[in-house]
């Protein structure tokens, strides 16, 4: 089940969290993560004793939904994991799999196609979906804009195209200026609705 919850549904969540078996670490931060950024509006403490943690905000239709940065990859692929287990791996700002939303998707030969060229150059990735099922579809990825504005200072723009179902996508990426994901805006599912994930980094990046 997709994770995304809507505000009014914050209660039960709560309420299951708390009453929950388990007791590890993660629901706890879990807990203080909702409460503080959906109930009391305080800054956000993510400091558990001497563990810090990064978080993103991700907006889908009407809902939102708070990830935690659980593992980063010796490729850089970032592992992000929501309240529900439900996880979302993510290469500087682009969703490249996920695992336990509603309709999981999946960038296949990530090392070939994504790695050597995102996001300075053009690439050519096959993707699968699961609901409806489409396996191995045929994309490319064209840079359509690269600059920099008040916001954002480097800003690209991607537009990715099905090339044998006739769909094309804008795919938007904000990096600070030490190259840092700041925002990302893309499309899971051809001519779907936006993912915009937005990013909150507790540690220095290589």
């Amino acid at each position: 089940m997709i994770l995304f919850i809507r505000h009014r549904f914050l209660p039960i969540l709560l309420l299951i969290l708390i009453t929950s078996c388990s007791t590890t670490r993660i629901d706890t931060l879990y807990f203080d993560l909702w409460k503080e950024l959906l109930i009391d509006s305080k800054p956000l403490s993510t400091e558990i004793g001497d563990i810090k943690y990064s978080y993103a905000k991700i907006f889908y239709k009407e809902y939102e939904a708070v990830y935690i940065l659980s593992e980063i990859l010796n490729n850089g692929v970032e592992i992000w994991v929501g309240a529900d287990s439900s996880k979302i791996l993510i290469y500087k700002g682009l969703i490249i799999k996920t695992i336990g939303l509603e309709n999981d998707f999946e960038m296949h030969a990530f090392k070939e196609t994504v790695l050597p060229s995102y996001p300075s150059k053009d690439f050519f990735p096959y993707v699968s979906l699961k609901n409806p099922s489409l396996e191995y579809a045929k994309t490319r990825f064209k840079i359509v804009s690269n600059n920099s504005s008040d916001t954002c200072f480097n800003n690209i723009n991607y537009v990715r195209s099905f090339v044998n179902l006739g769909f094309s996508d804008l795919f938007y990426f904000c990096f600070d200026d030490k190259n840092i994901i700041q925002e990302s805006i893309q499309v899971l599912e051809p001519g779907g609705d936006a993912f915009k994930v937005k990013f909150h980094y507790l540690y220095n990046h290589r």
